[in-house]
C-alpha cells in the first residue's frame, strides 16, 4: 500500500496562512499514521505555499463556513491510483460522505491541464477509489478559482463560479473521520483489483 500525506487542520491551516509557508518548521507538520516523519525532499515549499493559496481564497469565499477549526485535510494525498493536491471528506444533510478533491496547475496551460485533470478523476480516479461516494473536485490556478464539478452519485454536474460551489457547500458539513475514510479507500484497492488469474482468463 503506498499513501502519503500532510495532516492539517482548519485552525492549523489558518495558523500557516498567519505565518507563512517559509517559516514553517519540520515539526509542525504531521504525515499519515503510515509516516513517521514529514521532510521536504518530494515537496517544495513554494507548491506548499500555493496549497494554502487555495485553502484561502475558498475561505474567504465561504467554502469552509460549516467546519469546525478540528476539520482535517489531507496535504499532498498520495494513492495506488493518484495524487490529491488536498483532499477532506465532508457529509450532506442525510450523513452521506462527500469526498473533496481540491487541485492546483500554474502557468500559462493551468486551464487545459485543470481540464485534464478533472477528466481523469471524473472518469477513472473517483471510480476506482470512492466508487460510488458522492465527490467535488475542485480546480484552482494563479487566478483562483476555475471550475469545479460535483458527482452527485448519479450525474456530474459543472459549477462555472465559486457562488454556484459556495451555494452547494452551504449543505456540507464537517466529517470526523477524514483520515479513516481517505485511508480505507486505498486500502480497498487491494481487495477490489483482479489477481493475475483474473487477468488471464478474462
Amino acid at each position: 500500500m503506498n499513501l502519503k500525506g500532510i495532516k492539517i487542520t482548519k485552525k492549523m491551516y489558518k495558523k500557516i496562512s498567519e505565518i507563512g509557508v517559509s517559516h514553517l518548521k519540520n515539526t509542525m507538520l504531521k504525515g499519515l499514521d503510515e509516516f513517521k516523519k514529514f521532510t521536504w525532499s518530494n515537496f517544495v515549499k513554494q507548491e506548499f505555499d500555493n496549497l494554502i493559496m487555495c485553502m484561502e481564497v475558498l475561505d474567504e469565499n465561504g467554502i469552509f463556513d460549516n467546519l469546525s477549526d478540528k476539520q482535517l485535510f489531507i496535504v499532498n494525498y498520495y494513492t495506488d491510483v493518484t495524487e490529491m493536491d488536498i483532499a477532506t471528506v465532508l457529509k450532506d444533510k442525510d450523513d452521506k460522505n462527500i469526498i473533496v478533491d481540491i487541485e492546483f496547475k500554474t502557468g500559462n496551460e493551468s486551464c487545459e491541464k485543470l481540464d485534464e485533470q478533472i477528466s481523469k478523476r471524473v472518469n477513472d480516479h473517483m471510480r476506482q477509489l470512492f466508487l460510488r461516494e458522492k465527490y467535488i473536485v475542485i480546480a484552482m490556478n494563479d487566478n483562483g478559482f476555475y471550475k469545479a464539478v460535483y458527482y452527485d452519485s448519479n450525474d456530474s454536474i459543472i459549477l462555472n463560479s465559486i457562488g454556484e460551489l459556495k451555494e452547494l457547500t452551504n449543505n456540507f458539513y464537517g466529517n470526523d473521520y477524514v483520515e479513516t475514510i481517505l485511508t480505507q479507500a486505498n486500502d480497498c484497492l487491494l481487495y477490489t483489483s483482479p489477481s493475475p488469474r483474473d487477468l488471464s482468463t478474462s
